[in-house]
């Protein structure tokens, strides 16, 4: 069983519209991205995040209009196919959030989908809207008042088949006129007006008046609708690099030329070039300016003139203001303020400048926001290549830092730029000849606390003699095993297990002993201590210790100063002492949130890599068990640190092992959470609170001392590179030169006649800081097609290579390439790349993987194998074709793994091939055409595929048939699975050209078992917008056949299960009878939502 978790949600903005949506008194901006809305009011301070709606559907248009007898804005929203739908969505102030007003599905039984354009237009009154999902057909919804929100919806037959836009022209009365820009069967494009009729339910077949239709040019993309009070309704029809207006021409005194011959035809009233390519975004800033983009990031300003007593336009004028990320969306703030939405780059906010800065642009950035789409291709590395050992504390003289091993203690003074061993005279007071148990500075005037294993030190941090000492000189030897400090107590534990309690406050005064517990005859040994204050109202001090023992790997907390167990008001379900299955390794009491919102917790980080929370109840007992896992082969290690963000400031716990996590408290749902960071093998974690770098952590490795801070809760850590306008499409990793092979290919756009030249290159770029390291050119019309590092030769001398496939663009006539290359490059030198081998082969490369030692590509429809062998001067190589496998359509991508080639052929489905002397052979296949594109191996008998209707499927080998035994609806297409681990997550990573990234984790029999009886009583209680059940919406499907969903967990789904009302969760635990009553507690299911969630 797989279970699928979403690390970075969908970062590309496809749609997004400005409205009154949340309060009277603010406006909002609504942004989709791809399956999901997202909710920011406009501040002074810039956009606040309010509340986000998943949409269970690519969204494929985004509306607003205000419904009669409602003061705030409503939403429209339309999704894709395969199950497209309409919805009505509306802000609930009182719990925050967006609900489904109306939804409403637009799938027909019988239809061919749009091939151009998808979506759903708004009439201007706000309630007619016209939705085009199908060809040769429109669906009306009619929009009521608020005790009915659909009034009437009915389908109508259009003539137009290939539809490319559609809008409502603005005329006055109460006609209803939708402008159609469409192409016909000779590939010319029509501007065309037809009427609406609700009473009816049709729409007429003879064209209105409304706007003089005809010819447009062959590049028109857009119409967007133009109109005024008392002016001349019409629509501009935008694309081709050229401005159309289509009105009434009878209010227009003139037609205008366009002057061209390929023109000629184009009936428009009035002209205007328009320096953009492709696809074209807009926006309107009033009734005469549109703020437009195209998307190679370019934005005009187009302004029309209006003429006479009837305000016909008469000019069409544009102005070019300078370029941003490319836009997919344009939205007006106010005055000179804008969004920019983009798929394909970072979305950004704009201003627009009266005057040109010296570049030339007119546009300022305000502010960008991350976008990781499209992703393409990419790469698991581990970018510095460190371990990790050692301890830290830090002590205030406000740059003293005491770093230990476990032989001795170091002194270092923290300065800018360096770190500085301190002489040993200038603080002589510390204890330099044992390892430190612990450190910090006292409360009380420049003190400073160091416990070895000798003793207890109190230290004057201005002169740096020593003040107090225990025990004292002369007093018999003790060994301390364990202790915790700060800044009011200390507590220690010596060997044989005996505790001991210290006050600070005035002066190192002994309180309290606590004798050795006996188990099994012999001292119960301490483990580790906790003794920080984790309650609000105690700042300074705690009233517990936690005490973790070696014996049965016992947890206990006691009351100080007393030493009791914390029994009284003892409930079920909590304890004053718990057991885990390994040892303890290390503790912290802590405190996260403010206030009403505090949650104390016991944080316990065990040898085995895990990590395990209670949460302390106000009788201080510990209940609420979670478990997570940060690798399995170091022990967790703890530093409450601080986190800063606007209006907000906590202090988290970074705890690290193979792994790192962030622990932080979520104040919308009131529970812990856990981030992952990238943090590996740490030994030791300290809080830094330095006047050069306030707030900040010191992670200490066996090779580095690293100080960073916090910056984002939940994100991913996110480095841009600029490469102007060189794109990379692929990309390998090569660990031993610790460098990146990047296939980049440029586009360069004639912007005065819109022709556009290519080229393609593959460069070198260190790992670290993505320097170029060198760089190798493809031929004119050739382009690097995949990438990737391969461990080629015979077995005793393998050797990583860098290898890169290519195609030639195909000669006239041709639809599919017919020559490319596999170029071969030596990998010794990132500095010196040589091609040693460079073969051609007889189509475009789609794909590249080493098998036994030798090349396996994926070629236009056939598999070929290619060996070497490496002569004596070993100059070049010598390459042979080994065998060949041409029973396919367009095999596309190829994985090996040990003697099998597992293949993708995009028209068929899935094959597994084996080498048999010089063939080929096909050992299993599925013979269910699914049309895969990404491909995986998890394990020789075990595949897993993506396919373009948005699914994923995963197989299992059975004799000559693959089995296919999972399949999961992910509602992207997966473009690039990641074998491996990173940060110690399991199995795979995957990508989309949305910026999503997921993870997929191996899930064991057992809990398999659980999450499948848990996802499917959590159906019962949460569903989709509109009532969508999760089994439907997970259901793999294609355009003729649905199939079920099963071996898959969606764990983003389950994980749900945390935020459930106690009256839902009741729920989910009793089912829908008795067979479907979960098994175990409640803090059992909630352990196993927070594995899951403790994978990304």
């Amino acid at each position: 069983m797989l279970g699928i978790s979403t690390w970075h949600g969908p970062s590309a903005v496809s749609h997004c519209l400005k409205c009154t949506l949340t309060s009277e008194d603010r406006e909002s901006l609504v942004i989709a991205k791809i399956n999901r809305l997202e909710v920011y009011d406009l501040t002074p301070s810039g956009l606040e995040f309010r509340c986000s709606f998943d949409t269970w559907g690519t969204v494929t248009s985004l509306l607003t209009t205000q419904r009669k007898r409602r003061n705030l804005a409503s939403l429209i929203v339309t999704t894709d196919h395969l199950d497209p739908k309409f919805y009505v969505l509306e802000f609930d102030a009182s719990k925050s959030e967006l609900l489904v007003a109306e939804s409403l599905s637009l799938r027909l039984r019988v239809g061919r989908e749009a091939e151009f354009f998808s979506g759903a237009v708004i009439h201007p009154n706000g309630k007619v809207i016209v939705s085009c999902q199908y060809s040769g057909t429109i669906k009306v919804i009619v929009l009521g008042d608020k005790s009915k929100v659909i009034e009437t919806e009915f389908e109508c037959r259009i003539p137009e088949l290939n539809i490319h836009s559609l809008c409502f022209v603005p005329v006055s009365g109460h006609k209803l006129i939708l402008a159609i820009l469409s192409e016909d069967h000779n590939q010319r494009k029509h501007v065309i007006a037809r009427e609406l009729k609700l009473d009816e339910q049709e729409l007429l077949y003879e064209q209105s008046t409304a706007i003089s239709g005809g010819f447009a040019h062959e590049g028109a993309t857009l119409l967007v609708p133009i109109s005024g009070q008392r002016k001349t309704p019409g629509v501009l029809v935008l694309g081709g690099g050229t401005c159309h207006f289509f009105g009434s021409e009878r209010a227009t005194s003139k037609r205008a030329s366009t002057g061209e011959s390929k023109l000629s035809a184009v009936h428009s009233l009035a002209k205007g070039d328009l320096p953009l390519q492709g696809t074209i975004s807009w926006c309107a800033i009033d009734e005469n300016r549109f703020l437009l983009g195209d998307e190679l990031g370019y934005l005009c300003l187009l302004g029309v003139d209006r003429a006479g007593a009837s305000h016909a336009i008469s000019d069409i004028n544009v102005v070019e203001l300078g370029q941003v990320s490319p836009s997919a969306c344009l939205a007006h703030i106010d005055g000179s303020t804008f969004y920019s939405g983009s798929l394909c780059g970072d979305s950004q906010t704009i201003r627009l400048l009266p005057e040109a800065k010296s570049d030339g642009s007119y546009i300022e950035v305000l502010e960008s926001y991350t976008n990781l789409g499209p992703i393409l291709d990419a790469v698991l590395m581990d970018a510095d290549g460190s371990g990790q050992v050692g301890a830290s504390s830090q002590i205030s003289r406000d740059s003293i830092l005491l770093i230990t091993t476990p032989f001795s203690t170091s002194i270092f003074e923290l300065n800018a730029g360096s770190l500085d061993e301190v002489d040993p005279s200038s603080v002589p007071g510390f204890d330099r000849t044992q390892r430190t148990l612990a450190a910090c500075t006292l409360a009380r005037d420049q003190g400073s606390i160091q416990v070895t294993p000798n003793g207890i030190r109190v230290v004057d941090l201005i002169s740096g003699i020593e003040l107090e000492r225990w025990p004292p000189q002369g007093s018999p030897a003790v060994e301390i095993t364990a202790a915790a400090v700060n800044p009011t107590q200390a507590c220690v534990a010596l060997k044989g297990g005996k505790l001991i309690y210290f006050s600070l406050k005035t002066k190192l005064d002994l309180l309290r002993e606590k004798e050795p517990e006996i188990v099994d005859g012999l001292p119960n040994e301490v483990a580790a201590l906790a003794i920080e204050p984790h309650r609000p109202t105690t700042k300074t001090s705690s009233n517990v210790v936690a005490v973790a023992y070696w014996t049965k790997n016992i947890v206990t907390l006691y009351a100080l100063p007393q030493f009791t167990p914390m029994t009284v008001g003892a409930t079920t379900g909590a304890s004053a002492s718990v057991q885990e299955a390994h040892a303890p390794h290390s503790l912290v009491l802590h405190s996260f949130g403010h206030g009403g919102d505090s949650s104390p917790q016991l944080l316990i980080g065990l040898a085995d890599g895990s990590l395990v929370t209670y949460s302390i109840t106000d009788a201080g007992l510990l209940a609420n068990r979670r478990a997570s896992s940060l690798g399995n082969d170091r022990p967790v290690s703890f530093a409450p640190c601080a986190y800063f963000e606007a209006q907000r400031d906590d202090r988290v716990v970074l705890a690290s092992a193979s792994r790192g996590a962030i622990m932080w408290f979520d104040r919308k749902a009131k529970r812990l959470r856990t981030s992952t960071v990238a943090i590996k093998d740490a030994v030791s974690l300290c809080a830094l609170d330095h006047s050069l770098y306030p707030d900040s952590v010191l992670v200490l490795s066996r090779a580095a001392m690293t100080i960073g801070s916090i910056g984002e809760l939940n994100k991913l850590n996110v480095q841009t590179v600029q490469f102007g306008s060189d794109n990379p499409r692929q990309i390998a990793h090569h660990p031993a030169l610790h460098a990146l092979a990047v296939g980049f290919y440029r586009t360069q756009v004639n912007r005065a006649t819109g022709n556009q030249t290519f080229s393609s290159s593959l460069k070198i770029l260190d790992a670290t800081s993505f320097e170029q390291l060198t760089q190798i050119s493809c031929h004119v019309n050739e382009e690097i097609t995949t990438v990737g590092v391969l461990d080629l030769g015979p077995p005793e001398s393998i050797t990583s290579y860098i290898v890169a496939g290519t195609t030639t663009a195909p000669p006239l006539g041709h639809i599919e390439s017919t020559q490319g290359r596999i170029l071969v490059l030596d990998g010794s030198d990132a500095h010196k790349l040589r091609v040693v081998a460079a073969l051609n082969v007889p189509g475009c490369v789609y794909g590249l993987a080493a098998y036994q030692g030798n090349i396996a590509a994926t070629v236009n429809s056939s598999v070929l194998v290619y060996g070497f062998e490496l002569p004596k001067e070993r100059e070049s190589f010598q390459v042979n074709q080994k065998a060949k496998f041409d029973r396919g359509f367009q095999f596309v991508s190829i994985v090996s793994r040990g003697d099998v080639l597992a293949v993708t052929d995009a028209l068929k489905s899935v094959s597994l091939l084996k080498l048999n002397g010089n063939k080929l052979e096909c050992i299993s296949q599925d013979y269910e055409a699914s049309l895969p594109h990404g491909l995986e191996m998890l394990g020789e008998d075990w595949i897993i595929s993506s396919e373009l209707d948005f699914n994923l499927s995963l197989f299992k080998r059975e004799s000559i048939a693959l089995e296919r035994v999972g399949g999961f609806h992910y509602g992207e297409l997966a473009n690039k699975f990641i074998a491996g681990t990173a940060f110690s997550l399991p199995k795979l990573v995957m990508v989309t050209a949305s910026g999503r990234v997921s993870v997929v984790s191996d899930i064991d029999s057992e809990t398999s078992k659980r999450l499948v009886a848990l996802q499917r009583n959590l159906s019962y209680v949460l569903h989709g917008p509109g009532g969508v059940e999760l089994s439907n919406w997970r259901a793999p499907r294609t355009a003729r056949k649905t199939r079920p969903f099963a071996g898959f967990i969606d764990a983003d789904f389950v994980e749900r299960v945390l935020d459930l009302s106690p009256e839902d969760l009741k729920k989910v635990m009793e089912g829908q009878n008795q067979f479907e009553r979960l098994a175990g507690s409640k803090e059992e299911i909630a352990a196993c939502a927070e594995q899951l969630l403790s994978l990304h």
